[in-house]
Protein backbone atom coordinates (compact mmCIF):
# COMPACT_ATOMS: atom_id res chain seq x y z
CA UNK A 1 0.00 0.00 0.00
CA UNK A 2 1.35 3.42 -0.81
CA UNK A 3 1.70 6.65 1.15
CA UNK A 4 -1.32 8.20 -0.67
CA UNK A 5 -3.69 5.01 -0.02
CA UNK A 6 -2.73 4.79 3.42
CA UNK A 7 -3.81 8.30 4.28
CA UNK A 8 -7.17 8.11 2.16
CA UNK A 9 -7.91 4.66 4.47
CA UNK A 10 -6.92 6.80 7.61
CA UNK A 11 -9.24 9.90 6.15
CA UNK A 12 -11.89 7.25 5.56
CA UNK A 13 -11.87 5.52 8.87
CA UNK A 14 -11.80 8.98 10.66
CA UNK A 15 -14.53 10.49 8.63
CA UNK A 16 -16.97 7.57 8.95
CA UNK A 17 -16.31 7.66 13.06
CA UNK A 18 -17.47 11.12 13.29
CA UNK A 19 -14.91 13.40 11.79
CA UNK A 20 -12.46 15.72 13.32
CA UNK A 21 -14.35 17.27 16.50
CA UNK A 22 -12.11 21.12 15.66
CA UNK A 23 -13.55 21.10 12.10
CA UNK A 24 -16.53 22.03 13.29
CA UNK A 25 -17.33 26.07 13.14
CA UNK A 26 -20.01 25.50 15.62
CA UNK A 27 -18.01 25.17 18.65
CA UNK A 28 -18.05 27.07 21.97
CA UNK A 29 -14.59 28.90 22.47
CA UNK A 30 -14.08 27.38 25.53
CA UNK A 31 -14.55 24.12 24.69
CA UNK A 32 -12.03 24.64 21.61
CA UNK A 33 -9.63 25.67 23.98
CA UNK A 34 -10.44 22.70 26.31
CA UNK A 35 -9.84 20.31 23.22
CA UNK A 36 -7.07 22.20 21.68
CA UNK A 37 -5.23 21.10 25.20
CA UNK A 38 -5.80 17.59 25.17
CA UNK A 39 -5.02 17.31 21.72
CA UNK A 40 -1.44 19.04 22.22
CA UNK A 41 -0.91 16.90 25.04
CA UNK A 42 -1.39 13.62 22.97
CA UNK A 43 0.21 15.23 20.13
CA UNK A 44 3.32 15.54 22.50
CA UNK A 45 3.55 11.96 23.43
CA UNK A 46 3.00 10.47 20.01
CA UNK A 47 5.77 13.10 18.76
CA UNK A 48 7.94 11.69 21.62
CA UNK A 49 7.95 7.89 20.18
CA UNK A 50 7.98 8.78 16.61
CA UNK A 51 11.36 10.43 17.96
CA UNK A 52 12.40 7.41 19.46
CA UNK A 53 11.32 4.76 16.65
CA UNK A 54 13.06 5.53 13.40
CA UNK A 55 10.83 2.85 11.78
CA UNK A 56 7.22 5.49 12.51
CA UNK A 57 7.38 8.49 10.23
CA UNK A 58 4.17 10.23 11.71
CA UNK A 59 1.82 9.66 14.34
CA UNK A 60 -1.55 12.15 14.00
CA UNK A 61 -3.34 12.39 16.91
CA UNK A 62 -6.80 14.30 16.85
CA UNK A 63 -10.53 14.48 19.00
CA UNK A 64 -13.60 13.30 17.24
CA UNK A 65 -16.88 14.20 16.83
CA UNK A 66 -18.44 11.24 18.37
CA UNK A 67 -20.20 11.15 21.92
CA UNK A 68 -19.56 7.73 22.52
CA UNK A 69 -17.02 6.82 25.52
CA UNK A 70 -13.85 5.25 23.07
CA UNK A 71 -10.52 6.09 20.88
CA UNK A 72 -9.29 3.91 18.02
CA UNK A 73 -5.56 3.21 16.29
CA UNK A 74 -5.49 3.34 12.48
CA UNK A 75 -2.70 3.15 9.99
CA UNK A 76 0.29 1.42 8.34
CA UNK A 77 3.70 1.19 7.49
CA UNK A 78 4.64 4.26 8.95
CA UNK A 79 2.30 6.68 9.08
CA UNK A 80 -0.79 6.24 11.65
CA UNK A 81 -4.00 8.22 13.47
CA UNK A 82 -4.85 8.04 17.25
CA UNK A 83 -8.53 9.42 17.62
CA UNK A 84 -10.19 9.99 21.07
CA UNK A 85 -13.74 10.49 20.66
CA UNK A 86 -15.30 13.72 22.58
CA UNK A 87 -17.50 11.32 24.46
CA UNK A 88 -14.71 9.79 26.25
CA UNK A 89 -13.50 13.41 27.27
CA UNK A 90 -16.93 15.31 28.49
CA UNK A 91 -17.58 11.65 30.02
CA UNK A 92 -14.51 11.82 32.00
CA UNK A 93 -14.88 15.53 32.95
CA UNK A 94 -18.35 15.16 34.03
CA UNK A 95 -17.54 12.21 36.20
CA UNK A 96 -14.64 13.96 37.93
CA UNK A 97 -15.69 16.85 38.54
CA UNK A 98 -18.80 15.32 39.97
CA UNK A 99 -16.76 12.86 42.19
CA UNK A 100 -14.77 16.54 43.56
CA UNK A 101 -17.82 18.67 44.05
CA UNK A 102 -18.61 15.88 46.74
CA UNK A 103 -17.17 16.46 50.13
CA UNK A 104 -17.47 13.00 50.35
CA UNK A 105 -15.14 12.26 48.47
CA UNK A 106 -10.73 13.10 48.47
CA UNK A 107 -11.63 14.76 51.50
CA UNK A 108 -7.92 14.89 52.16
CA UNK A 109 -7.86 17.75 49.10
CA UNK A 110 -8.00 21.56 49.13
CA UNK A 111 -11.12 22.86 51.05
CA UNK A 112 -14.57 20.76 51.41
CA UNK A 113 -16.23 23.55 53.07
CA UNK A 114 -16.60 24.88 49.34
CA UNK A 115 -18.10 21.79 47.72
CA UNK A 116 -21.65 21.71 46.67
CA UNK A 117 -24.54 19.22 48.58
CA UNK A 118 -27.54 17.05 46.92
CA UNK A 119 -25.52 16.95 43.91
CA UNK A 120 -27.23 14.76 41.82
CA UNK A 121 -26.94 11.09 40.60
CA UNK A 122 -25.12 10.24 37.16
CA UNK A 123 -27.10 6.84 37.12
CA UNK A 124 -26.39 6.52 33.04
CA UNK A 125 -22.80 7.44 33.19
CA UNK A 126 -21.55 4.90 30.83
CA UNK A 127 -20.51 4.53 27.01
CA UNK A 128 -22.59 7.21 25.54
CA UNK A 129 -21.83 10.98 26.46
CA UNK A 130 -25.10 12.09 25.28
CA UNK A 131 -27.12 9.02 27.15
CA UNK A 132 -26.07 9.87 30.42
CA UNK A 133 -26.33 14.04 30.16
CA UNK A 134 -29.76 13.56 29.03
CA UNK A 135 -30.50 12.25 32.96
CA UNK A 136 -28.41 14.62 34.97
CA UNK A 137 -29.84 17.77 35.92
CA UNK A 138 -27.02 20.88 35.77
CA UNK A 139 -24.60 20.52 38.38
CA UNK A 140 -21.44 22.82 39.20
CA UNK A 141 -17.85 21.88 39.08
CA UNK A 142 -15.69 21.77 42.05
CA UNK A 143 -15.46 25.63 43.61
CA UNK A 144 -12.11 24.42 45.77
CA UNK A 145 -9.88 25.46 43.14
CA UNK A 146 -7.61 22.75 44.13
CA UNK A 147 -10.12 20.22 44.36
CA UNK A 148 -11.18 21.46 40.72
CA UNK A 149 -7.28 21.37 39.33
CA UNK A 150 -6.95 17.70 40.51
CA UNK A 151 -10.36 16.78 38.70
CA UNK A 152 -8.75 17.58 35.48
CA UNK A 153 -5.72 16.36 36.21
CA UNK A 154 -7.55 12.77 36.80
CA UNK A 155 -8.94 13.57 33.69
CA UNK A 156 -6.06 14.50 31.62
CA UNK A 157 -4.51 10.79 33.33
CA UNK A 158 -7.56 8.99 32.08
CA UNK A 159 -6.68 9.77 28.56
CA UNK A 160 -3.33 9.42 28.85
CA UNK A 161 -4.08 5.82 29.50
CA UNK A 162 -6.17 5.61 26.84
CA UNK A 163 -3.58 7.01 24.41
CA UNK A 164 -0.88 4.63 25.72
CA UNK A 165 -3.24 2.31 25.19
CA UNK A 166 -4.24 3.14 21.53
CA UNK A 167 -0.05 3.96 20.95
CA UNK A 168 0.65 0.31 21.81
CA UNK A 169 -1.83 -0.59 18.58
CA UNK A 170 0.96 1.36 16.95
CA UNK A 171 4.19 0.11 18.27
CA UNK A 172 3.64 -3.40 18.54
CA UNK A 173 2.40 -4.16 14.92
CA UNK A 174 -1.02 -4.44 15.63
CA UNK A 175 -2.07 -2.03 13.39
CA UNK A 176 0.18 -3.05 10.54
CA UNK A 177 -0.75 -6.56 11.06
CA UNK A 178 -4.68 -5.90 10.90
CA UNK A 179 -3.83 -4.19 7.49
CA UNK A 180 -1.79 -6.79 5.78
CA UNK A 181 -3.22 -9.70 6.75
CA UNK A 182 -7.10 -8.87 6.41
CA UNK A 183 -6.97 -5.71 4.58
CA UNK A 184 -9.07 -3.73 7.00
CA UNK A 185 -8.37 -1.78 10.43
CA UNK A 186 -8.26 -4.38 12.34
CA UNK A 187 -7.46 -2.70 15.68
CA UNK A 188 -10.95 -0.66 16.03
CA UNK A 189 -13.10 1.81 18.03
CA UNK A 190 -12.59 0.26 21.59
CA UNK A 191 -16.41 -0.03 21.41
CA UNK A 192 -16.90 -1.14 17.89
CA UNK A 193 -19.80 -4.24 18.10
CA UNK A 194 -19.53 -4.53 14.18
CA UNK A 195 -19.34 -8.93 14.09
CA UNK A 196 -16.20 -10.54 13.69
CA UNK A 197 -15.28 -13.95 12.42
CA UNK A 198 -14.41 -16.66 14.88
CA UNK A 199 -11.13 -17.02 13.64
CA UNK A 200 -10.47 -12.84 14.49
CA UNK A 201 -11.79 -13.45 17.96
CA UNK A 202 -9.28 -14.65 20.12
CA UNK A 203 -6.61 -12.26 18.20
CA UNK A 204 -8.10 -9.16 18.85
CA UNK A 205 -8.96 -10.33 22.64
CA UNK A 206 -5.69 -10.84 23.24
CA UNK A 207 -4.10 -7.83 21.33
CA UNK A 208 -6.26 -5.76 23.95
CA UNK A 209 -4.78 -7.28 26.57
CA UNK A 210 -1.38 -6.51 25.42
CA UNK A 211 -2.54 -2.85 24.67
CA UNK A 212 -3.79 -2.81 28.04
CA UNK A 213 -1.10 -4.11 29.63
CA UNK A 214 1.60 -1.99 27.96
CA UNK A 215 -0.61 1.15 28.62
CA UNK A 216 -0.16 1.03 31.88
CA UNK A 217 3.71 0.33 31.66
CA UNK A 218 4.31 3.24 29.35
CA UNK A 219 2.43 5.88 32.09
CA UNK A 220 3.11 4.20 35.09
CA UNK A 221 6.67 4.06 34.19
CA UNK A 222 6.45 8.03 33.54
CA UNK A 223 4.16 8.90 37.05
CA UNK A 224 6.76 6.89 39.02
CA UNK A 225 9.58 8.98 37.32
CA UNK A 226 8.00 11.90 38.60
CA UNK A 227 8.58 10.77 42.02
CA UNK A 228 12.68 10.47 41.72
CA UNK A 229 12.33 13.80 39.52
CA UNK A 230 13.37 12.66 36.28
CA UNK A 231 9.94 13.53 35.17
CA UNK A 232 8.38 17.50 35.53
CA UNK A 233 5.47 17.54 38.14
CA UNK A 234 1.99 18.02 36.36
CA UNK A 235 1.85 20.94 38.68
CA UNK A 236 3.04 22.60 41.76
CA UNK A 237 0.11 21.77 44.45
CA UNK A 238 0.91 17.96 43.32
CA UNK A 239 4.30 18.22 44.69
CA UNK A 240 2.85 16.84 48.41
CA UNK A 241 1.90 13.45 46.43
CA UNK A 242 4.50 12.94 43.89
CA UNK A 243 6.78 12.61 47.14
CA UNK A 244 4.90 9.65 48.49
CA UNK A 245 4.92 6.98 45.81
CA UNK A 246 2.38 4.85 47.43
CA UNK A 247 0.00 7.80 46.65
CA UNK A 248 0.88 7.74 42.83
CA UNK A 249 0.55 4.01 42.94
CA UNK A 250 -3.26 4.51 44.63
CA UNK A 251 -3.73 7.28 41.47
CA UNK A 252 -3.27 4.53 38.69
CA UNK A 253 -5.81 2.49 40.55
CA UNK A 254 -8.27 4.93 40.28
CA UNK A 255 -7.70 6.29 37.23
CA UNK A 256 -7.79 2.24 36.07
CA UNK A 257 -10.63 1.11 37.90
CA UNK A 258 -12.68 4.10 37.04
CA UNK A 259 -12.02 4.00 33.15
CA UNK A 260 -12.61 0.24 32.73
CA UNK A 261 -15.75 1.07 35.30
CA UNK A 262 -17.46 3.52 32.25
CA UNK A 263 -17.22 0.06 29.80
CA UNK A 264 -19.19 -2.11 32.27
CA UNK A 265 -19.47 -4.40 34.66
CA UNK A 266 -20.71 -7.81 33.02
CA UNK A 267 -19.95 -11.22 34.65
CA UNK A 268 -17.16 -12.94 33.69
CA UNK A 269 -18.43 -16.89 31.63
CA UNK A 270 -16.68 -19.02 29.35
CA UNK A 271 -19.17 -18.53 26.99
CA UNK A 272 -19.11 -14.58 26.62
CA UNK A 273 -15.62 -14.89 26.74
CA UNK A 274 -15.62 -17.24 23.78
CA UNK A 275 -17.96 -15.15 22.11
CA UNK A 276 -16.20 -11.69 22.94
CA UNK A 277 -13.69 -9.18 20.60
CA UNK A 278 -12.75 -7.89 24.35
CA UNK A 279 -11.28 -9.27 27.67
CA UNK A 280 -14.21 -8.08 30.12
CA UNK A 281 -14.02 -4.75 31.30
CA UNK A 282 -13.58 -6.00 34.95
CA UNK A 283 -10.75 -8.24 33.75
CA UNK A 284 -9.04 -5.30 31.79
CA UNK A 285 -8.85 -3.79 35.25
CA UNK A 286 -7.00 -6.73 36.36
CA UNK A 287 -4.71 -6.64 33.42
CA UNK A 288 -4.26 -2.98 33.79
CA UNK A 289 -2.76 -3.04 37.50
CA UNK A 290 -1.00 -6.67 37.72
CA UNK A 291 1.55 -5.17 34.97
CA UNK A 292 2.34 -2.87 37.85
CA UNK A 293 4.91 -5.21 39.60
CA UNK A 294 6.76 -5.84 36.15
CA UNK A 295 7.76 -2.21 35.98
CA UNK A 296 11.32 -1.57 36.31
CA UNK A 297 10.59 1.59 38.28
CA UNK A 298 8.33 0.47 40.50
CA UNK A 299 10.57 -2.61 41.39
CA UNK A 300 13.49 -0.18 42.34
CA UNK A 301 11.10 1.81 44.44
CA UNK A 302 9.19 -0.74 45.81
CA UNK A 303 12.81 -1.68 47.33
CA UNK A 304 13.23 1.06 48.99
CA UNK A 305 9.62 1.47 50.57
CA UNK A 306 9.05 -2.06 51.74
CA UNK A 307 5.45 -1.86 50.28
CA UNK A 308 2.92 -4.11 51.55
CA UNK A 309 2.30 -6.54 49.12
CA UNK A 310 -0.83 -8.33 48.49
CA UNK A 311 -1.30 -12.28 46.85
CA UNK A 312 -0.40 -10.81 43.55
CA UNK A 313 2.60 -9.27 44.03
CA UNK A 314 0.84 -5.66 44.10
CA UNK A 315 1.17 -2.76 47.05
CA UNK A 316 -2.00 -3.34 48.98
CA UNK A 317 -2.52 0.39 48.19
CA UNK A 318 -3.53 -0.19 44.98
CA UNK A 319 -6.79 -2.60 45.87
CA UNK A 320 -7.54 -0.13 48.26
CA UNK A 321 -7.45 2.82 45.51
CA UNK A 322 -8.88 0.13 43.12
CA UNK A 323 -12.14 -0.48 45.85
CA UNK A 324 -12.38 3.36 46.99
CA UNK A 325 -13.00 4.75 43.06
CA UNK A 326 -15.39 1.38 43.11
CA UNK A 327 -17.37 2.80 46.28
CA UNK A 328 -17.12 6.09 44.75
CA UNK A 329 -18.51 5.07 41.28
CA UNK A 330 -21.84 3.55 43.16
CA UNK A 331 -22.24 6.19 45.37
CA UNK A 332 -22.22 8.83 42.52
CA UNK A 333 -24.63 7.18 39.73
CA UNK A 334 -26.28 5.49 42.51
CA UNK A 335 -26.05 1.96 41.55
CA UNK A 336 -26.57 -1.01 44.18
CA UNK A 337 -23.57 -3.29 45.28
CA UNK A 338 -22.57 -6.24 43.43
CA UNK A 339 -18.96 -7.62 43.56
CA UNK A 340 -19.86 -11.06 41.78
CA UNK A 341 -17.99 -9.36 38.72
CA UNK A 342 -14.65 -7.75 40.45
CA UNK A 343 -14.40 -11.26 42.22
CA UNK A 344 -15.07 -13.29 38.99
CA UNK A 345 -12.18 -11.36 37.39
CA UNK A 346 -9.13 -11.78 40.75
CA UNK A 347 -10.66 -15.33 40.63
CA UNK A 348 -9.89 -18.11 38.80
CA UNK A 349 -12.43 -17.63 35.90
CA UNK A 350 -10.73 -14.42 35.62
CA UNK A 351 -7.24 -16.36 35.91
CA UNK A 352 -7.93 -19.30 33.46
CA UNK A 353 -9.55 -16.58 30.56
CA UNK A 354 -6.33 -14.61 31.11
CA UNK A 355 -3.94 -17.37 30.95
CA UNK A 356 -5.44 -18.52 28.06
CA UNK A 357 -4.43 -14.75 26.25
CA UNK A 358 -1.19 -15.18 27.74
CA UNK A 359 -0.68 -18.57 26.24
CA UNK A 360 -2.03 -17.54 22.74
CA UNK A 361 0.60 -14.53 23.02
CA UNK A 362 3.63 -16.48 24.36
CA UNK A 363 3.16 -20.03 21.64
CA UNK A 364 1.77 -17.79 18.42
CA UNK A 365 0.63 -14.18 18.31
CA UNK A 366 3.78 -12.43 19.47
CA UNK A 367 5.88 -14.50 16.55
CA UNK A 368 3.33 -13.37 13.83
CA UNK A 369 3.40 -9.68 14.86
CA UNK A 370 7.28 -9.61 15.14
CA UNK A 371 7.60 -8.73 11.34
CA UNK A 372 5.29 -5.61 12.26
CA UNK A 373 6.45 -4.69 15.68
CA UNK A 374 8.45 -1.07 15.87
CA UNK A 375 9.78 -2.97 19.02
CA UNK A 376 10.74 -6.05 20.44
CA UNK A 377 7.77 -8.06 21.80
CA UNK A 378 8.26 -10.01 25.19
CA UNK A 379 6.67 -12.88 26.60
CA UNK A 380 4.38 -12.66 28.86
CA UNK A 381 4.25 -14.43 32.40
CA UNK A 382 1.55 -16.51 33.63
CA UNK A 383 -0.84 -15.10 36.36
CA UNK A 384 -0.51 -16.74 39.61
CA UNK A 385 -0.95 -15.40 43.07
CA UNK A 386 1.86 -15.48 45.25
CA UNK A 387 0.04 -17.09 48.17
Amino acid sequence: MDELSIREAIDKEVRSLGGILLDNPELDKRYIYTIENFEKRGKGACDLIVSQLPSIKEITFKVIDNYKVGAFATGFSGIYFIGIHRGAISSLLMLFDRILADSNHFGYLGDVSLCSENLPHIPHIGLNYEYAVDYVPVFYPPKCPIRFHYARHLCRLCVDLLTAHELTHIIHGHCDYGFSQYQENFVADVINNHVVAQDKLLIRKTLEMDADSNATEILLSSELDRCRGRNKLPATYLKWLYERPGMVLMQYAHISSILFRLFGDNRLSDKSFEYSSYPSPRLRSVISLLRTRRIAQFKTISEQMKFDLDEFGLPIVMQAGFKTMEEIYLSISGKDRADESIDDAWGTVGQDQLNSLINYWNSSLKERLKPFSHVNLSDYPLLETLA
